[in-house]
């Protein structure tokens, strides 16, 4: 076959004299897309290349399958003074005001049919009756579920419905099929048909009575009568029920810009952008308060509007907005409704499910009941929709899979349903909706399939067995069709052509929708020119441009986990080897693939080391679990199983073994997350109030209250398996005129101080106060009214105000006599002006507390005032991981006066010392890159061992109290004081080269696997009988991944006498490789005497070396170091160079979660209401 460019040889023969009407450059681009095409594979090109192809294919059909239909006549106009959406569509484009209103021509893909077949060759009632017809549900499984599906309609509702002629037809099926027919005759409206006025072009058409564009019609009306009708004419909102459902007129019709064939589903998504609508409205009053009804309408209307285009595009395309205008492109298509009928998604029966049942986390909600589809249509739909509510409806429609578009799957009750006219009214005849849709496509003159095809520059086909290899479907065909091919209707083809891997549509369709979707866009000004902030406002474009943020949240991982330890709670405490012991890990999964299947992003967060100033709790924690286990065992031993698992499920402790394996899951999911150096807690409020580039979170979901004590903006309390939680966003607590108590006169700093005083983790509750009290306390005593402060220009009122305050201070420090409540107070009268410590360093709390110490005096704690203070600090100015600087710092930054006034230190935060990088407070005494080691989960947090090297059942040490500055210090030098009597080195080496002693010290030189990297250990070594230091110097070693000896027998042992202060004793293990190096520095310190045999003296000092490695779990493997300390008494090494340690590892996180955020402004009950912000 000769190919040139000249020559049609290579090309498809029905394609060729469409290529020949091609410009020499699409003539070449279409040779590549059609050289793929042959071949059938561009879906699986490497996705650079499948992009390439799909970019050709659009340039191709914008140049060739946009068709206008109609002249131009409408008028110029200034779109500066018309910068809103019209209700009818009017407006948009520049220099036409009628180009996409209501009531204009369809636009074609391709020309009208001039096929020879007639309207009914075959009959449309053959057609649905022997290849549409649902014989039994085929559904699409996890892929779509009926929230998608209704989506769909919302859309359609949208964008397109045909204007109906007054002259009905009426199609009567053949006699051999009637029978099967659920309605054997029924009448209908005709498509109005309307001459263009342009003959030598296309003549005819028909009329949109929506408006075609993506403005929110489906909710807001297609014109000014339907508009006034949605509206509430106060502060911009739209009306909606007080069940957070549509409103209903006096013929139970929904009030809503849109009721034509409607069924509950679809209503559902009608009210929630309503809602979505009203809640722009109050974020722009807010903002604007200027802005009279009118404004504050129109403008809430173009915010919601290109919500509701970002949700689509996002999901459908990733075509970006551009600024290139086209005629034809302002207009949807009949070759796009056409290829949008896919009612076979509609099952024959919803399945209501019983979200109130209290079965396994691992199950769908129990069904309730099948309610058919017909009583979930029209007004009786919106009745059955009022008593099921918007929350039972969602989960049930996301847990239930919608059916495929396929053959024989055409929903059975759409066959025999009574539709609706505009005013959502019932018409006096059913339908056979199947059959209308095969008449209807032919009546506008919608090409059949393969002409269709032809006419997409795509491969015809030329026999049934190209467009699918079922066999039962090829036979049906046939019988339908003959084997004239070119009589295939469109629809049919559609359903009948195998599918691509994953996709849901025919590759067919797909094209329509790669051309359309970026159209519908690029032709609006309003997301075009015209997509600005003096379009929108400042706010208003903020919340579009934000809108995808709402799908990030921030995971208390150890919250889930714990929750999910409790159905394996016995299996974890008794170390059991059963498959059951890691149900926490399916428990996790299950929640991620919720927020995912909903396309919200989960960003985990895990709690890091203890908190010094939590020890006391975790301690309490520790001696709890340990009790409730020990209890658990003695009912397990009395074969009480039932009463056992409920201790053990209070014994359960995660520890970072278990997160490690939920890690390596998130990493092999591609699932984003962070270990916190300490609390997740304080990561999580930190990462809510970061902006979008820099990794923040909308939201967090947790099951701990500490979060609004952090500050955290929205919260989601105590999730469920359906996506439900009581969602808390703080702005909303405080602007409550009904909340009991009421936080109207509160700030973030005020109501952390509440909390600090009601009990927290970090200060345990005084008995007797809790949050109504504590709120009590300060409302009523504190001193400086915060809603207008001091005059900054008036110190004799402030010294005055001051002065005032400080008597009443007195008189009442008078009656408490408590120097340590003295303390407190002074302390927080006398720093005003220290905002480092927010609130506490004014004067809000000291009448409040002093008054506490006289009621609660011979309760509270000693140190109250100094926990108090340490509490408040921790609250305000945690130890936070920053991805952008690579390293630790406060939430906040340390003012001078807070540094003083704790002036033992912070060590309650955690390491002391700080530093500057670029401008930025950081903690000094951890390196950047072992805190970054931590953050992506390499390094345990608690014992700074890598997780490669560690055991994976091991456990939680006992809480113990913070460690000094000192001793982290210590951990980072190479000049260790020893406190041991010995050392030993871990050892994996293949020859040994030579050893050499000398008085007070050991030097010894190995050469272990040469091409597996050589490190270097140094240990001091105390002498006992020598008063000095032995010091070991320069041993090269390989650092192996766990402790060969521990709990093993020792097959060989080898003793070097040096000298008279020292022995070398060498023990080999189990494991050839292995060897462990022990140094005394003086003999006579060995429990042995000398004058035993050597079998006895080397099993002695087996013994000892053993007991020594018991006290070592793992020694950490290190990498490009040149240096590794080891204090054996801690269980800790840290590498005094961390700097490229842990290069080569699995990261979880890149440089920074990028992300964006935004605020709600409304409360609601379930998170996947909250993430639709409605």
């Amino acid at each position: 076959m000769g190919f040139s460019l000249y020559s049609f040889s290579f090309v498809h023969p029905q394609l060729q004299h469409l290529v020949a009407k091609m410009t020499l450059l699409d003539t070449l681009l279409f040779y590549v897309v059609h050289l793929v095409d042959k071949f059938g594979v561009w879906h699986r090109l490497p996705v650079l290349l499948g992009l390439a192809y799909m970019g050709i294919r659009r340039h191709l059909h914008q140049r060739y399958n946009l068709l206008q239909v109609g002249g131009t006549s409408g008028q110029n106009y200034d779109t500066k003074e018309l910068c809103f959406r019209t209700a009818d569509g009017k407006c948009n484009h520049p220099s036409d005001d009628l180009v996409g209103s209501q009531g204009t021509f369809f636009g074609r893909n391709m020309p009208p049919s001039t096929s020879k077949y007639g309207l009914l060759d075959p009959h449309p009632s053959v057609v649905a009756t022997k290849l549409l017809a649902r014989k039994k549900l085929i559904d699409t499984g996890e892929q779509f579920n009926m929230i998608a599906c209704s989506w769909i309609q919302f859309m359609i509702h949208d964008w397109i419905d045909h204007l109906e002629d007054t002259q009905q037809v009426e199609l009567r099926a053949p006699d051999e099929i009637a029978s099967g027919c659920p309605l054997k005759a029924f009448k209908f409206f005709k498509t109005k048909r309307v001459s263009t006025g342009q003959p030598e072009d296309i003549n005819f058409g028909f009329l949109n009575s929506r408006t075609p564009w993506w403005d929110g019609s489906v909710i807001y009306g297609n014109n000014d009568e339907g508009m006034r009708r949605v509206r509430a004419f106060k502060d911009g909102k739209m009306k909606i029920a007080g069940d957070d459902l549509l409103q209903h007129d006096e013929k139970g019709i929904p009030i809503s810009g849109d009721v034509r064939n409607c069924w509950a589903g679809f209503s559902l998504l009608q009210a929630l952008f309503v809602k979505e609508h009203n809640a722009v409205c109050d974020m722009l009053k807010e903002h604007y308060p200027d802005l009279d009804d009118e404004k504050l309408f129109r403008y809430a209307r173009l915010v919601t509007s290109a919500v509701i285009a970002k949700i689509h595009t996002i999901d459908w395309t990733v075509e970006l907005l551009k600024t290139d205008t086209l005629l034809a492109g302002m207009r949807l298509t009949e070759e796009f409704s056409s290829v949008y009928k896919m009612h076979s998604l509609l099952p024959d029966n919803f399945i209501l499910r019983d979200i109130k049942s209290t079965n396994s986390e691992y199950e769908c909600p129990p069904i309730a009941e099948e309610v058919p589809m017909m009583e979930l249509a029209g007004k009786q739909g919106e009745r059955r929709l009022s008593k099921i509510g918007m929350e039972q409806m969602l989960v049930s429609m996301g847990h239930q899979a919608c059916g495929a578009v396929t053959l024989w799957n055409y929903p059975s009750w759409m066959r025999n349903l009574v539709p609706h006219d505009i005013n959502g009214e019932e018409v006096p005849h059913p339908i056979d909706m199947a059959a209308l849709e095969i008449y209807r496509d032919r009546e506008r003159g919608v090409a059949r399939y393969n002409e269709f095809r032809r006419n997409l520059l795509m491969i015809p086909i030329s026999k049934w067995e190209d467009l699918t290899d079922d066999y039962e479907v090829i036979e049906a065909l046939s019988e339908v069709y003959g084997e004239d091919v070119e009589k295939l209707d469109l629809l049919v083809g559609l359903h009948a052509e195998k599918k691509i891997k994953g996709f849901t549509i025919s590759e067919t369709a797909f094209f329509i929708f790669l051309l359309i979707a970026s159209r519908r866009l690029e032709a609006d000004r309003f997301f075009t020119t015209n997509f600005n902030s003096q379009t929108y406002t400042e706010k208003g474009l903020e919340w579009v441009n934000k809108t995808e943020s709402l799908k990030d949240v921030g995971i208390d991982a150890y919250s889930w986990l714990h929750k999910g330890a409790y159905s394996c709670s016995m299996e974890i405490c008794l170390n059991s080897k059963s498959e059951k012991k890691t149900r926490y890990l399916d428990y996790f999964m299950h929640r991620i693939n919720l927020l995912r299947f909903h396309k919200i992003i989960p960003v985990v967060v895990f709690d890091g080391a203890n908190i010094p100033c939590k020890a006391a709790t975790e301690n309490e924690r520790h001696r709890r679990r340990k009790d409730n286990r020990e209890l658990a065992m003695a009912k397990l031993k009395e074969g009480d199983v039932k009463g056992a698992i409920e201790l053990f499920q209070r014994a359960v402790s995660i520890t970072p073994a278990m997160a490690h394996q939920l890690i390596q899951i998130l990493r092999s999911e591609n699932i984003e997350f962070v270990v916190a150096p300490y609390e997740a807690d304080a990561q999580l409020a930190y990462l809510s109030t970061l902006e979008a580039e820099k990794g923040g979170v909308v939201a967090v979901i947790t099951e701990d209250s500490d979060l609004l004590a952090y500050g955290c903006p929205a919260t989601i309390f105590k999730m469920d398996r359906y996506g439900n939680g009581e969602e808390l966003v703080l702005s909303n607590i405080f602007d409550s005129v009904t909340s009991k108590p009421s936080f109207r006169n509160f700030d973030k700093e005020l109501f952390t101080g509440m909390c600090v005083l009601a009990g927290c983790d970090f200060l345990p509750s005084v008995p007797g106060i809790g949050i109504v009290k504590a709120h009590s306390l300060v409302s009523k005593y504190r001193n400086l009214d915060r809603s207008q402060g001091l005059p900054p220009d008036n110190e004799q009122n402030g010294n005055i105000s001051y002065l005032k305050d400080l008597h009443a201070v007195l008189l009442t420090l008078k009656l408490a006599c408590h120097l340590h409540v003295v303390e407190i107070i002074v302390w927080l009268f006398l720093f005003p002006a220290a905002s480092g410590i927010g609130f506490a360093v004014d004067d809000n709390y000291s009448i409040a507390l002093s008054v506490l110490k006289i009621e609660k005096g011979s309760q509270m704690p000693e140190d109250y005032s100094k926990s108090f203070k340490e509490a408040v600090a921790v609250f305000q100015h945690a130890i936070i991981y920053d991805a952008e600087i690579k390293g630790l710092r406060h939430m906040k930054p340390l003012a001078e006066q807070l540094l003083q006034a704790l002036d033992e230190g912070l060590d309650f935060l955690g390491p002391k010392g700080r530093k500057k990088v670029r401008k930025t407070e950081i903690i000094g005494e951890i390196p950047p890159s072992v805190a970054v080691a931590i953050a992506e989960g390499n390094l345990d947090p608690i014992n700074m061992e890598a997780f490669n090297c560690m055991p994976t059942s091991r456990n939680h040490l006992q809480p113990t109290a913070f460690e000094t500055s000192a001793r982290l210090q210590s951990l980072q030098t190479a000049d260790i004081s020893s406190q041991e009597s010995c050392f030993m080195v871990f050892s994996s080496h293949k020859t040994r080269e030579k050893s050499t002693m000398k008085q007070g010290t050991v030097s010894t030189e190995r050469k272990y696997f040469p091409d597996a990297g050589l490190e270097k250990l140094a240990f001091p070594v105390k002498s006992h009988s020598a008063k000095e230091n032995v010091v070991l110097e320069d041993i090269t070693l390989k650092v192996p991944n766990n402790n060969p000896f521990k709990r093993r027998k020792v097959d060989e042992m080898h003793i070097t006498k040096a000298n008279d202060m020292t022995e070398l004793v060498s023990l080999k293990g189990e494991d050839e490789n292995s060897e462990i190096l022990c140094v005394f520095p003086d003999n006579s310190q060995l429990t042995s005497p000398e004058n035993i045999s050597m079998s006895e003296r080397k099993l002695e000092m087996s013994k000892q070396i053993e007991s020594i490695a018991e006290e070592i779990s793992v020694v950490t493997e290190v990498q490009n170091s040149e240096t590794l300390c080891i204090n054996m008494g801690s269980q800790e090494s840290v590498s005094s160079k961390p700097k490229g340690v842990f290069s080569g590892r699995g990261r979880g996180k890149s440089e920074m979660l990028k992300r964006s955020k935004t605020l709600n402004t409304e409360p609601k009950n379930s998170i996947l209401n909250f993430f639709a912000r409605a």
